[in-house]
């Protein structure tokens, strides 16, 4: 090969390697501008948008969600929600970091979420929040007519019914926490968990 095809060569890896390492970042970005408008014209765009950008927007929902402290149910539920729709271990782990945060309607969405997708590995992460009693909504019922609290707990319950294929036959958090803990030992040897 002669020096300057050689150069064109290395040039042109260069020059793929920049490209891949700006696209990662203007994928961030673009998950931030669209994250940016509180009340899009078309949030069903805005959805499936991010959806489409992966892990690249990952970091930057995560941001959203610590930044918008008094954010409306429904916003903290779509943001939860393209969470749980891009499914890759990235977004799994940001779904189990929710789990934690201060308000009980983000820890009932990610609960939530976290059985739909049936991520096994939250497993232990679940089962530590069955005590979760905080309210997150209500539940109105007819014949006779009254409204139910929703707890956090009761979203967990059903988080862990669904990635355990089991109902829980006790109302008491403690047996429920024996129950799947079991489960969990029983099957945990079944899942790559690092870094749970």
């Amino acid at each position: 090969m002669t020096r300057s095809l050689v150069m064109r060569h290395i040039m042109l890896v260069i020059l793929v390697l920049v490209n891949a390492s700006c696209s990662g970042q203007s994928k961030s970005e673009n998950a931030k501008t669209l994250l940016a408008d509180s009340t899009p014209q078309d949030p069903e765009k805005v959805r499936k948008s991010l959806i489409e950008l992966g892990d690249s927007a990952v970091d930057p929902i995560l941001e959203a969600v610590a930044r918008e402290g008094n954010a409306a149910p429904m916003r903290l539920a779509l943001i939860v929600s393209v969470l749980s729709s891009i499914k890759t271990t990235k977004s799994d782990r940001a779904l189990g970091n929710l789990l934690a945060d201060n308000r009980p309607a983000v820890r009932a969405y990610a609960a939530s979420a976290l059985g739909r997708n049936r991520v096994s590995c939250a497993t232990p992460l679940l089962i530590a929040r069955l005590t979760d009693s905080e309210q997150y909504g209500s539940k109105v019922m007819t014949d006779p007519h009254r409204e139910v609290p929703l707890t956090v707990a009761d979203a967990v319950l059903g988080g862990l019914e669904e990635i355990t294929s089991q109902r829980s036959s006790s109302e008491n958090p403690s047996d429920q926490a024996q129950a799947f803990s079991k489960w969990w030992d029983t099957n945990r040897s079944k899942f790559v968990c690092t870094n749970w």
